[in-house]
């Protein structure tokens, strides 16, 4: 049974009305942080409603190797729309060795990796908007450890398959080593930027997708010891703590063999809701985008994000996440297809969604993934490809996985000359709330 039938069966759309002392002299970390004032940095209490931002990162088509494509950049954060910056420390992967010594102390962390830390904290202090600093233990497919960050020729290298795949602290010689690691990693972090929240993981439940709940399970007290041990730091002020889920993902998308098998959706979040319990942090960070798991956008009810908020009472919720493009886009398998459809309406009933739910939740933050699109829309849409020669060669060359990329370059609430697309009005009204 389709998605469309699914979820048409029972519900319908509704628009809801500072530093660590021990950097080593050989690195140029500074020794102040820069994210803004201390004060001002960890008065996290939003006006009445829920703080709007964006995360700082861009997708330059011409690096094929690491750093990848995604980089930190503030130019898709449609300035005056937002009011807090997510800064994507974890697009730079972790010197884990660094962090690996006793009370995971930084030492000979890689200059160029340094440098990156440097930038990003220019960036965060630049923007005069408050901060939330992204961090993961995982990589980016959620199949393993993050990435190691290592110097090589001067060049910051990002080594993805340090750790095996799907691998399971659990059957380690060593079980607490990288998690400890992790630890140090993020308490560093949190001094050196002062943020107003920290995330320390992100959509955590698709390790467990790809590797079984054991693995996921384990990889759990990654953020948990991170939690810990922020938590207990005197020289600065804790920030709350994030750690994320992926929406779809609980609801049993994108369909997987074996997975919520002739289910509906919300009888899928009910055998996979168990998956949260094991979080320990402040607020569960929400995660969706629909665009890249649900067949039928228009079928999407008014409650699938607070279903999700929801599974947590005990702690506060926040969307760390979301997007949804404002037009329909296709595909090349054998031939050109739909891959979604979708519509400045749906846009705007997808946002009014977000906004309502975390209002109606107190949750202190809507993340829009990217506030401005990154790309021109028609030329990401078409099939084939045409208008942009070299955005057209990089897609092609990602083959199957470039339908994983283009609904994030193409989903902004401005687009890329500027102009306003209705659900700006949505977003508007929510910045001048009390």
């Amino acid at each position: 049974m389709t998605l469309r039938l699914l979820l048409a069966l029972a519900l319908v759309l509704g628009v809801s009305g500072c530093p660590d002392d021990t950097t080593p002299d050989t690195d140029t970390v500074s020794d102040t942080a820069t994210a803004g004032d201390a004060d001002v940095a960890q008065d996290t209490t939003p006006p009445g409603r829920p703080l709007l931002g964006g995360r700082a990162e861009i997708y330059d088509i011409t690096k094929t190797t690491a750093p990848r494509p995604w980089v930190a950049s503030t130019d898709a954060l449609g300035g005056d729309l937002t009011e807090v910056i997510v800064i994507p420390l974890d697009l730079y992967g972790i010197p884990w060795s660094s962090f690996s010594g006793p009370d995971n102390q930084p030492v000979d962390l890689p200059g160029p990796w340094v440098s990156e830390v440097n930038a990003l904290k220019a960036m965060a202090s630049s923007s005069g908007k408050r901060v939330v600093l992204a961090l993961s233990p995982l990589s980016p497919d959620w199949d393993t450890l993050a990435p190691e960050a290592r110097e090589q020729s001067g060049v910051l290298v990002l080594n993805s398959a340090w750790r095996e795949s799907c691998y399971n602290p659990a059957n380690d010689a060593n079980v607490d080593k990288w998690r400890d690691a992790y630890a140090g990693y993020t308490v560093w972090a949190v001094k050196q930027f002062a943020p107003d929240w920290v995330v320390l993981g992100q959509r955590m439940n698709r390790y467990e997708e790809n590797c079984g709940v054991a693995a996921y399970t384990a990889v759990l007290d990654y953020p948990a010891e991170a939690h810990r041990r922020i938590k207990e730091l005197k020289d600065v002020t804790p920030p709350p703590t994030i750690v994320g889920v992926d929406v779809e993902d609980l609801y049993g998308y994108p369909t997987k063999a074996g997975r919520c098998v002739a289910v509906t959706p919300e009888a899928c979040l009910a055998q996979r809701k168990g998956l949260v319990d094991g979080i320990t942090a402040d607020y569960l960070g929400l995660e969706s985008y629909p665009a890249f798991a649900l067949e039928d956008l228009a079928a999407i009810p008014n409650d699938w994000l607070a279903k999700v908020a929801d599974l947590r009472s005990d702690l506060g919720a926040a969307i760390i996440g979301t997007s949804l493009p404002a037009q329909s886009m296709t595909t090349q398998r054998a031939v050109c297809g739909p891959l979604f459809d979708s519509s400045e309406a749906l846009q705007t009933q997808w946002l009014d969604q977000a906004v309502a739910t975390a209002k109606s939740h107190g949750m202190p933050l809507v993340i829009w993934r990217s506030v401005r699109d990154l790309f021109d829309a028609d030329v990401v849409s078409g099939c084939p490809c045409t208008g942009d020669t070299g955005l057209c060669q990089h897609l092609a060359g990602l083959g199957a996985g470039k339908d994983d990329v283009r609904p994030h370059l193409a989903a902004g609430l401005v687009t890329v000359d500027g102009t306003e697309r209705a659900a700006v009005s949505v977003w508007r009204q929510a910045l001048v709330e009390d």
